[in-house]
């Protein structure tokens, strides 16, 4: 293996980043801790990044999900300071105007990663996507998080640079048991016995949450000697969606926990107490799952998913191993996935099945097939 670049120097530009939650704060998290046993690390982060421990430098100057003038010139003096022959990865597509900016004035190198919606929201003609057609166009490198979002991204941006797919990884730590109890009062409250299926992620509507509700209470009216909890875990985007969510759970009567964000130990105690983890993606315009990374996360603890066959997901489940794949998201394709997940769990194997798939998966290995070439 070599470097990709003469220089042992690597920005990262991130517009998510620790604390906040999510796929792209996780990317460029863990890409940045990996990399660093090999590059000099900095990032470009949001202004209430966590620091990194001595392991690489952050720079706190962005806003998330937002990119001023301000913030842009701060990033372009940082990188300015740095070698010339840094390379410079932006980690979703807001950091790729600065790459893009960095490029054209101060001829400075750069590639872009693309996570799934960011791609897809380009399907047809725009200003915005004339911008984004800069960045993809005069990145170096783009990199893609499944075969999926490349099939997208080369749908929707043909003459863009050339797009490798790389998938994401697990972190060693979710491969360890946290023990003692929840620190969540809603998940400490869950009584001994319950059969729990939960949905980690952020709260909007592509990730199915209403038909799992609907599916969820079906299966706790067929099934009465049971006591079914359904834990909906993740940031809260579209606080109108979550009200109607509360609306179809107080119609059904289901036992339902909105957690909200909850720590990494509560989210592994968690994954080893369900039953599945429910990703019942739907396709809306401009809005895909580009890979499922929360999936891989919940198998490193031996907990299977159930999921639909939509975006890039199929890339990590594997059907009838580690969860099952429904073709749609409806409620008898959901009530006959928990049933063919029974009899796999009765089998035997599933969790090992599951733990296996996700050692498949390492942000070690993220990182250097992302920085390094043959």
């Amino acid at each position: 293996m070599k470097e990709s670049s003469s220089t042992s120097d690597l920005i990262i530009v991130a517009s998510e980043y620790p604390p906040f939650p999510g796929g792209i704060s996780s990317y460029a998290y863990n890409l940045a801790l990996e990399a660093s046993a090999f590059r000099r690390v900095t990032v470009i982060a949001p202004g209430d990044a966590e620091q990194a421990d001595g392991k690489f430098t952050v720079k706190p100057c962005l806003e998330h999900h937002r990119l001023t003038l301000l913030s842009l010139v701060r990033s372009l003096a940082i990188i300015g300071r740095m070698n010339r022959r840094a390379l410079i990865h932006a980690a979703d597509i807001r950091a790729g105007l600065i790459g893009l900016c960095a490029r054209v004035l101060l001829g400075r190198r750069y590639m872009v990663m693309t996570h799934g919606s960011d791609v897809a929201k380009f399907d047809r003609f725009s200003l915005s996507k004339l911008a984004a057609m800069a960045v993809y166009g005069m990145a170096s490198r783009v990199v893609s998080n499944s075969d999926y979002t490349k099939g997208i991204y080369e749908k929707n941006f043909p003459h863009g640079s050339r797009c490798v797919s790389i998938p994401l990884g697990v972190g060693e730590d979710w491969f360890s048991v946290s023990g003692g109890g929840f620190s969540n009062p809603l998940l400490s409250s869950i009584r001994e016995g319950a059969e729990i299926f939960c949905t980690v992620g952020r709260l909007e509507p592509r990730k199915g949450h209403l038909i799992a509700v609907e599916a969820l209470a079906e299966y706790q009216r067929l099934n009465p000697q049971k006591k079914v909890v359904y834990v909906i875990g993740g940031l809260t985007i579209d606080a109108e969606y979550q009200a109607d969510i509360q609306r179809e759970v107080e119609r059904h009567g289901l036992d339902v926990r909105f957690t909200g964000p909850v720590s990494v130990s509560d989210l592994k105690k968690l994954y080893r107490r369900a039953t599945a983890q429910l990703l019942c993606a739907i396709s809306l315009p401009g809005k895909i799952e580009g890979f499922g990374l929360v999936l891989l996360e919940a198998a490193a603890q031996g907990c299977p998913s159930i999921v639909t066959n939509v975006g890039g997901v199929p890339e990590v489940v594997l059907d009838g191993e580690t969860g099952v794949i429904v073709k749609e998201a409806s409620v008898a394709s959901l009530l006959n996935a928990i049933s063919q997940l029974d009899e796999m769990i009765a089998a035997g194997g599933v969790g090992e099945n599951c733990i296996r798939r996700a050692r498949g998966f390492s942000w070690s290995e993220t990182a250097k097939r992302t920085y390094l070439e043959a």
